[in-house]
């Protein structure tokens, strides 16, 4: 049986705490929410679970339940299909529901960069794309790197010809290298990279990782989303969320430790993966806070990189539609730069 992290708000308003965010009245009923993760719960996920213990999403008059995925684009469409209020994924999965006829928007960023990549142990000869030719690569059926990987080797003079793709379950990404089955595998940063390098030191190896975004594919990550429906029907609701869920960002990034064991203590099953769960949200913190972000606020998306994003998602499947880019995204509902 699917196991579901669900996660109801703390009772307990807490206000105040030197962050400065104004907040909405918290009021008669609290509007009831689910928020999709993108997959079990883990660093990134940090900020919600924060904005929830914190009591930031009661004082926005939120009663949010936070509830594990299955992937970005199981995410993608629960949200699509109205399983959960708002959800978050990688922007390939977003793109590609719009460009398909979905009604999905992303609404805020979670960072300037996207965190897709592969990696492996360094006794594998990978430092640089071109390394991968000839080489094996572990990668899940539905995974964003497969449809980033023909982007990847276009901007690197990679022949993808020369790859073989080996389609496994997420769950065996970190293992096929470990066992030496594959000489890469489908390993993000701020998720199970951070495992990947725990798994390895154990074995006294050291890993490699080639993010897409540092070899020349510049593209949105992880995106806060969102309903076409939910935002025409209920924007005050929309904002109120996300100043809550940046609320949560800012403090786990001035307090990592403490967003850290917030996590923990609302998911006890962490505990012994402290050490990586710290991991994945450094990692999540290196990509949140570009110059747009300090210039614009959190969440804050350029209409260049969209494109360039969907671009990439739209030849990776050979879908020739021509939508207007504020189909894909809005800026209309963050809070803005305090």
């Amino acid at each position: 049986m699917r196991r579901i992290y669900a996660i109801t708000v703390v009772l307990a308003l807490v206000v105040g705490l030197g962050l400065g965010w104004s907040v909405g009245t918290a009021g008669a009923a609290e509007k009831k929410v689910v928020a999709m993760m993108d997959w079990t719960p883990q660093g990134r996920h940090i900020p919600f679970h924060v904005a929830a213990e914190k009591g930031w999403y009661q004082a926005e008059g939120l009663a949010v339940e936070i509830i594990r995925g299955y992937g970005g684009a199981q995410t993608v469409a629960g949200v699509d299909q109205g399983k959960a209020t708002f959800g978050i994924s990688e922007i390939t999965a977003v793109l590609l529901n719009r460009a398909k006829g979905g009604k999905v928007r992303a609404i805020g960023m979670l960072g300037e960069k996207s965190v897709i990549g592969v990696g492996g142990l360094k006794e594998a000869g990978v430092r640089t794309p071109k390394d991968l030719e000839g080489k094996k690569i572990a990668i899940a059926a539905g995974s964003p790197t497969r449809q980033v990987l023909p982007a990847l080797c276009r901007a690197n003079n990679v022949d993808c010809n020369k790859i073989q793709v080996v389609t496994l379950d997420p769950t065996l990404m970190v293992s096929s290298v470990l066992r030496g089955d594959a000489h890469a595998s489908a390993v993000w940063k701020g998720s199970n990279y951070a495992v990947l390098v725990r798994e390895a030191r154990k074995l006294g190896k050291e890993t490699y990782w080639i993010g897409v975004s540092d070899w020349g594919v510049d593209i949105y990550g992880v995106a806060i989303l969102a309903h076409d429906r939910t935002l025409q029907e209920d924007a005050d609701l929309v904002r109120r969320f996300l100043r809550a869920t940046y609320r949560g960002v800012e403090f786990a990034m001035e307090r990592p430790d403490e967003g850290v064991a917030i996590l923990i203590k609302r998911t006890p099953a962490l505990a012994k993966d402290a050490d990586i769960v710290r991991q994945q949200w450094d990692e999540t913190a290196e990509v949140l806070k570009g110059p747009m972000w300090s210039a614009r606020g959190y969440g804050w998306i350029l209409e260049d990189k969209m494109k360039r994003s969907r671009d990439v998602v739209l030849e990776a499947f050979n879908i020739k539609i021509d939508l207007p880019l504020s189909d894909y995204h809005t800026n209309e509902f963050l809070p803005g730069k305090r």
